[in-house]
């Protein structure tokens, strides 16, 4: 069976050299490129496709339409797009990516509405000649949080009232849809639907032309470890329709940075974020705990649970000043057998924190944005 990454990327500093070895070594077979639009030249298009030539049974092209037309041909923007993915098609791309759908991109370029007239003759025309769409729609929900972190502000994936609401973009969607149920389009990053599998379940089951891919995002590997039965399920369903992606080379694309991939610093987020700190505590006879999870820098996490009220409180703090940077606080269900009961979260600000409890044992796991370099901790009981 060969592996396809369906969702890598072109940019100057990538280059055909980088993105080859980079298949070399994960054993890839072969890899879509998504040749979207970047602020150091006019197309990446030409880039992609000389790489498709030099090796054709492993590079595919996905091009994206030419940001011009939404200046200069507003009102003929789906005759334009339709001509210009014709273009693009006989010149050796395989279809189509659609960045339009990220909120960022939404504010900076205008972009209809997706459901608006203007909008039609491309649909149509995608849907008669069955070209693929990759689209992103959209981030993950929790980029709309009313109380987002100081990280999430910090890289810029908060978005306020000036920027499209999600549900508003997936309403658009939707309307495309039921006008053109032929369209095969492949939703980036599940949609950002990992947390709602049931309402992309039944947008699947309406649309067969539909698929998914597994480009990840944190929120991901949390929603999907969240409900780990109906993930199952319904990978089992749409094995099929859900395609393999990395993102790989997208770092340069948002950042214009010249480092498509650095070895070290994922190792590093890798063992200090994606399990950077697990802790077990016994304590059968103790009604009450209080946890203290020191980050550095005099930043903490209290935590403290009652093990017969079922309830606990995380208090994010930092010891050397007066400041409180979040309380949040949930029930759970003492001595339930039942998986679901036992396990709570928590979003603090700066941390996601999973907290089992059970059989008079809890554990913790923390995962710090940033992530902490030292974490230490300390228990009383009560």
């Amino acid at each position: 069976m060969k592996i396809i990454d369906a969702h890598i990327h072109y940019s100057p500093q990538t280059g055909p050299e980088f993105l080859t070895s980079f298949l070399d070594r994960t054993g890839t077979d072969g890899a879509v490129i998504q040749a979207v639009s970047h602020s150091r030249c006019i197309s990446l298009i030409p880039g992609a496709l000389v790489m498709k030539d030099r090796n054709p049974s492993r590079f595919y092209v996905f091009g994206s339409p030419d940001l011009s037309g939404y200046y200069l041909n507003a009102d003929t923007l789906g005759e334009h797009f339709a001509a210009y993915t014709a273009h693009i098609l006989r010149a050796g791309c395989d279809g189509v990516k659609l960045l339009e759908g990220k909120p960022q991109m939404r504010k900076t370029v205008p972009i209809p509405d997706f459901d608006l007239p203007c909008w039609e003759p491309f649909w149509e025309y995608a849907e008669k000649e069955a070209v693929p769409i990759l689209w992103h729609v959209n981030d993950p929900e929790t980029n709309w949080a009313p109380n987002p972190s100081p990280w999430l502000k910090q890289q810029g994936w908060w978005y306020d009232e000036t920027y499209i609401n999600n549900e508003q973009q997936y309403g658009q969607v939707f309307r495309v849809l039921e006008r053109h149920p032929a369209l095969k389009v492949i939703f980036a990053h599940f949609f950002f639907f990992s947390a709602q599998l049931d309402r992309l379940d039944d947008l699947m089951s309406r649309y067969p032309n539909i698929m998914v891919d597994l480009t990840p995002g944190i929120e991901m590997y949390e929603n999907f470890s969240a409900n780990f039965d109906r993930t199952r399920t319904f990978f089992e369903k749409y094995h099929d329709r859900i395609a393999y992606g990395t993102d790989i080379g997208g770092r340069c694309i948002l950042t214009n940075e010249g480092e498509p991939f650095s070895e070290e610093e994922n190792r590093r987020i890798y063992e200090e974020a994606a399990g950077s700190f697990t802790c077990s505590i016994v304590c059968p006879s103790h009604r009450r705990v209080r946890l203290t999870l020191h980050e550095g820098d005099g930043k903490m996490v209290i935590f403290t649970v009652d093990l017969q009220e079922g309830t606990m409180t995380a208090d994010y703090t930092h010891a050397d000043k007066d400041a409180q940077y979040g309380v949040r606080s949930c029930r759970f269900t003492p001595g339930s057998s039942a998986p679901e009961n036992n396990r709570i979260r928590l979003d603090c600000d700066g941390c996601v924190t999973v907290l089992i409890l059970g059989n008079g044992t809890f554990q913790y796991t923390t995962q710090l944005y940033p992530p902490a370099r030292k974490i230490r901790a300390e228990a009383e009981y009560c």
